[in-house]
């Protein structure tokens, strides 16, 4: 019996992962490195942190100042370019009239803050969770059994929504059931360890 939803912010609630690709790109570009598409599907969309991603473009500048310089372009894509993905609106605000719902997102707080600013969606979530709360990331099961249990709720009766092989393993690992909602970025990952597979949240009906 589903008692809670746990959703992934980046791809799942919006449309974002391009703009991440976008951002990041440009930023190492600065520093003479080229960030390929099939690179930032592989490698970094729903895992990995940002010191890892610079060791192994070999870049040696401060992570602070690469993230800084990311968040601030970023940041003016999510108020200029970024939208909610179809449905994602109504569907968090039913859910959150119904059950508990929370936020597990990798993301650094600075841009899950900024999303959920811009589209007014603070107040559906009753626990929100970035990648400065937990150690592992996923594939990692840790922020969705973290979750768990700030909402008071086992994970057999959590249902998350997840856009990524990485993530829907880590919800898989953490015991949850899951619906992966892949875009133009996941589309070819392999997403069969999740219960279902959808491209489109309008008319989803859990109940």
């Amino acid at each position: 019996m589903i008692e809670a939803v746990i959703f992934d912010l980046d791809g799942v609630l919006v449309d974002s992962e391009p703009l991440q690709f976008e951002a990041y790109a440009e930023i190492l570009a600065g520093y003479g490195k080229t960030l390929t598409r099939e690179d930032f599907i592989e490698n970094w969309i729903g895992q990995g942190r940002l010191p890892d991603h610079l060791k192994r473009y070999g870049i040696e500048a401060s992570v602070e100042d690469v993230r800084r310089a990311k968040n601030e372009l970023y940041t003016k894509f999510i108020q200029d370019r970024m939208k909610l993905r179809p449905g994602v609106e109504g569907l968090v605000r039913r859910l959150s009239r119904e059950m508990p719902v929370a936020l597990a997102s990798s993301a650094h707080p600075d841009s899950v803050n900024a999303v959920l600013d811009r589209f007014g969606l603070r107040p559906y979530f009753t626990v929100v969770l970035t990648s400065a709360d937990v150690s592992n990331n996923k594939p990692d099961p840790e922020i969705y059994l973290r979750a768990s249990e700030m909402l008071g709720v086992p994970p057999e009766n959590c249902l998350v929504f997840e856009d990524s092989r990485p993530g829907v393993l880590a919800a898989k690992k953490a015991g949850m059931m899951v619906i992966a909602l892949p875009h133009d970025l996941t589309l070819h990952q392999d997403l069969s360890a999740a219960d279902l597979v959808i491209c489109d949240l309008r008319n989803l009906r859990l109940r």
